[in-house]
């Protein structure tokens, strides 16, 4: 068997075994799904109550905010449900992961990425697919639509996050990837139409969250093979900066003496 092949096998192992450890605290687990259940169904109502007192805003109204939050919680609970240490390189230089993991024969972004499953997460996860099959007005069309446009915005996100985490590990600095990670979830978790020009350039070019979310609910709501094309390329960007980001990092990485297991 190739080495790739072989590794995509060991990568899937590492995951697994990161879910068993997560799941092996029933309790703890169940209590992040349902919490994050609950807090996306009291985000659903609230929209409900907005836009039936307000009717449709910049064209966009029920139907398409509740497309958004599914796209939404499919992208970012997979990222963060299953590849959680991308908001963690920074601080996992300081526990000492960082240093084990270099000490395994293994790529070590892909194998860090695999190391910690959230459930929370898991629970966005879970609810973007339910909330589009029942309030996405699926079709064949829309739900392979739907599919690709979570999966490219969840690579976006990933992307963004290991590059910003890559920063914060390169100058010893843990806060940048939460700074970075609550804004982006900050911008995709309203349409796009509600903000002004500046924001806008801001959502697509500075912070990606517009091809986290925006980009998905036009490519479900109002194909084009262009509005594809760019997301498509948003996402291969993303994760070239993010994989390039953690190299340059690790080249002035230096180990800071502590040591756990990997």
């Amino acid at each position: 068997m190739s080495a790739g092949p072989m590794r995509l096998r060991a990568y899937g192992r590492v995951l697994a075994t990161s879910f068993a450890e997560a799941y092996s605290h029933r309790a703890a687990f169940w209590v992040g799904v349902v919490t994050m259940l609950t807090n996306n169904i009291a985000w659903l109502i609230i929209w409900a109550f907005f836009f039936d007192q307000v009717g449709t805003v910049r064209g966009w109204d029920g139907d398409r905010i509740r497309l958004l939050l599914a796209i939404l919680a499919t992208a970012t609970g997979l990222v963060i449900g299953f590849f959680n240490n991308a908001r963690r390189l920074a601080e996992m230089a300081g526990t000492g992961e960082l240093d084990a993991a270099l000490a395994l024969p293994v790529p070590t972004l892909p194998f860090l990425l695999c190391r910690r499953v959230r459930p929370g997460g898991v629970g966005d996860f879970v609810f973007g697919p339910l909330l589009f099959m029942l309030a996405g007005n699926p079709t064949l069309s829309r739900t392979a639509m739907y599919v690709l446009g979570s999966l490219s915005g969840a690579l976006v996100f990933l992307g963004f996050l290991v590059l910003i985490g890559s920063i914060g590990l390169r100058y010893g600095n843990e806060v940048v990837s939460e700074q970075g990670f609550q804004t982006v979830l900050l911008f995709a978790f309203y349409p796009a139409d509600i903000f002004g020009p500046l924001a806008r350039f801001v959502m697509y070019f500075v912070v990606p969250a517009g091809f986290v979310s925006a980009i998905p609910v036009r490519l479900v709501d109002d194909f084009s093979l262009g509005l594809l094309a760019g997301q498509l390329a948003a996402a291969l960007v993303a994760v070239l900066a993010g994989w390039f980001a953690f190299r340059w990092a690790m080249e002035h990485y230096t180990s800071g003496a502590a040591w756990t297991q990997a």
